[in-house]
């Protein structure tokens, strides 16, 4: 017999997750074969479209909110051959509204209680982020605008302030 048949497997999965419960992100643990066992309150606040995903294949979890099928693809292979998978970037649009989220999953595994081999992962909301850094480029692609702009007027400038130099000048020469 194996320690973990002495213990409740629901209340020990509920004891590995409960720092994930607990978390600002979204998080999930799902079974080797991809299937979830368990998401924290924040992935049904950020995803509230996908409703109840226990049981739920992730990959098609995936394909729900957006993610395109390459992307999904790599994932599946990722977490298969190397055990761990990062997507820095996935644009989702939540009522109306454009998202930016990172998605971070690892395999997990336990010789005590096997039962705790899976995939766990977690949604980080980086909207904020993104935002900010789009509003950064824009500001920085403003002010080469500006800079290109001024460069052009001083041009525009010492144009015209040769052309009025040499005409003053072939007036004033004209008299002497």
């Amino acid at each position: 017999m194996k320690v973990e048949d002495f213990f409740n497997q629901q209340n020990i999965i509920d004891l590995s997750f409960f720092n994930f419960s607990n978390a600002i992100t979204a998080c999930y643990y799902a079974r080797d074969n991809l299937e979830i066992l368990k998401v924290n309150g924040n992935f049904l606040g950020f995803f509230p479209i996908l409703g109840n995903v226990k049981n739920a294949y992730f990959p098609d979890v995936l394909e729900q909110i957006g993610l395109p099928g390459r992307q999904i693809e790599e994932f599946v292979r990722d977490i298969t051959e190397k055990g761990t998978v990062l997507i820095p970037e996935i644009k989702i649009s939540i009522n109306d509204e454009d998202r930016v989220f990172s998605l971070l999953s690892t395999r997990t595994k336990n010789e005590s209680f096997t039962y705790l081999n899976g995939v766990q992962g977690q949604f980080v909301d980086r909207t904020a982020e993104f935002n900010l850094r789009k509003e950064r480029q824009n500001l920085l692609e403003e002010k080469i605008r500006d800079r290109e702009i001024i460069e052009e007027k001083s041009r525009q400038l010492e144009s015209l302030a040769t052309r009025l130099q040499s005409t003053f000048h072939r007036r004033f020469t004209k008299y002497f």
